[in-house]
C-alpha cells in the first residue's frame, strides 16, 4: 500500500525516559497494489486507510520509536465491492534522524 494520512497524536505520559502516546488516524487516501487479498476482492486499487494505536518514544533526543496499530482498509463503499480488510497487529520500530 501507500497513503497519505492526517495522524493525531497525543502524549498521555511525559517522563525522563520515555514519551507515551495514543495515535488516529481516519480516511487517508491510499492505493492498493492487489485488489484481491486474502480471497476477498477490496474493489479496485483505491482505498482508505483508517488506524488507532499506541505507542513511545525513547532515548535521550526521543529519536526511538515502538508502536502498535490497528489497521482498517475500506473503500467507503464508493465502489460496488467492498470487502473492507482489518489488519489485527501492526509493530513499529523507527528511528528519528
Amino acid at each position: 500500500t501507500l497513503s497519505v494520512y492526517p495522524l493525531f497524536r497525543f502524549t498521555v505520559l511525559r517522563t525522563r525516559p520515555v514519551d507515551a502516546y495514543i495515535a488516529y488516524s481516519l480516511a487517508g487516501p491510499t492505493y492498493i497494489s492487489k485488489p484481491f487479498l486474502d480471497g476477498l476482492a477490496t474493489g479496485r486499487a483505491f482505498t482508505f486507510q483508517d488506524f488507532m494505536g499506541f505507542g513511545v518514544f525513547l532515548g535521550p533526543r526521543r529519536q526511538f520509536n515502538l508502536g502498535v496499530k490497528i489497521n482498517h482498509y475500506s473503500n467507503g463503499n464508493i465502489f460496488t465491492r467492498n470487502a473492507s480488510i482489518k489488519i489485527p497487529l501492526t509493530l513499529t520500530v523507527g528511528l528519528a534522524f
